[in-house]
């Protein structure tokens, strides 16, 4: 994605730049659901995997750096690339704990360096780093609240189709 966004000479369409956030957050929406979080959510691990009718599909690789989620454990390495580091993880005391957050606010970086075309170079301020973070985790609760809900009615239906042609 980095070779493709430095081609790039003006700022991306919006559907373009909605398909590769919901693409970020089907992928990261599997890892988190098993306690795993990324820890490197960048445009140099964002690889474009097809288009297909004027609509892209991004993967998320580069794995080397993931790790379960514990609540007890504490992650005091700032794995990953720095500009994309939530503040937490840059800026975080000893024996910092967290969790997909991080890779929350990874995702940001990315879709503000997608709409802007500009680089993100440093995290401003800690108070507005942290209305970006609750605006953004915000916008993914929802999202997320809406996929599980369309999950559990397929679920249904299918279930009600099933019975229908068994009983």
């Amino acid at each position: 994605m980095k070779k493709f966004v430095g081609k790039v000479s003006e700022p991306l369409p919006q559907p373009f730049v909605e398909k590769v956030l919901h693409d970020l957050c089907e992928a990261l929406g599997v890892i988190h659901a098993h306690n795993i979080i990324h820890r490197d959510v960048s445009l140099d691990n964002i690889m474009i995997h097809g288009v297909q009718n004027n609509t892209v599909h991004v993967v998320l690789n580069d794995f080397d750096t993931v790790r379960e989620i514990e609540k007890t454990a504490t992650h005091t390495q700032g794995t990953g690339k720095a500009k994309y580091m939530a503040p937490e993880v840059k800026h975080g005391e000893p024996k910092t704990i967290y969790g997909t957050k991080v890779d929350i606010w990874s995702v940001g970086v990315v879709i503000y360096e997608l709409m802007t075309l500009n680089k993100a170079k440093s995290i401003p301020d800690m108070k507005s780093t942290a209305a970006i973070h609750r605006c953004l985790r915000n916008q993914l609760q929802v999202w997320y609240m809406k996929r599980s809900n369309n999950i559990r009615k397929l679920k249904l239906s299918t279930q009600k189709s099933s019975y229908m042609t068994t009983g």
